[in-house]
């Protein structure tokens, strides 16, 4: 009986202005017109009910931060196994931010590592195959996004400084990687190689992996 082999998921990651979401959809085209059955998962998604939609606004307006902590990773475990499903029916899947996004988010608002260990082990989720850093100096990253954005936010604002939510989101997800399983994250400086480059640095890897 044929047996479909199973796909590969990569996670995109970085602060604001790095380049996840555009490199996410660069990544998926290269996979695609290689013949490579993928989804981008950014735009996948948008085209699913999360049954935790309503949830996660209901708990970001009453709830406490534990409550809106657990109805994220509820939501987050939906996605997982979304995932999962596509992988097994011989899907690459790519997603820019992941479970390590949810952590550093709620890491930063005041939980404390040990509450959000405890909160880990209740969702066993799928694991990328291949973790993707993206970095950028704080220089080039505030040109582009002054220039790509007609509107910008706080975080769009916030300098990486020392105290700041940039540097604690990017210190948070250097760690995370460092403890990622040994081959299975790739760091890539966007500000040295277009994004045609950056995305032929993570394929070049993915599949690399897959041939050895």
């Amino acid at each position: 009986m044929f047996e479909t082999k199973k796909g590969k998921f990569i996670s995109i990651h970085g602060i604001d202005g790095t380049g996840k979401t555009s490199t996410a959809a660069a990544v998926t085209n290269h996979l695609v017109t290689a013949g490579i059955p993928s989804i981008n998962y950014d735009v996948y998604k948008n085209g699913i009910k999360n049954p935790h939609s309503d949830k996660k606004k209901e708990a970001d307006q009453m709830g406490t931060l534990e409550d809106r902590l657990a109805v994220y990773l509820e939501s987050m475990m939906y996605h997982s196994d979304a995932i999962e499903t596509l992988l097994e029916q011989g899907f690459y899947v790519v997603k820019s931010r992941y479970l390590d996004d949810i952590c550093v988010h709620f890491r930063h608002l005041g939980i404390s590592q040990e509450i959000m260990e405890e909160f880990m082990k209740k969702f066993p989720m799928v694991q990328p195959d291949l973790k993707v850093i993206l970095q950028l100096t704080e220089t080039k990253r505030r040109q582009r996004i002054n220039s790509t954005r007609e509107i910008l936010d706080a975080n769009d604002l916030d300098e990486k400084t020392v105290d700041s939510r940039a540097h604690f989101f990017e210190d948070y997800l250097l760690k995370a990687a460092e403890a990622a399983p040994v081959g299975s994250v790739l760091h890539v400086d966007t500000g040295e190689c277009d994004i045609y480059e950056v995305s032929r640095k993570i394929i070049d890897r993915i599949l690399a992996d897959t041939t050895s």
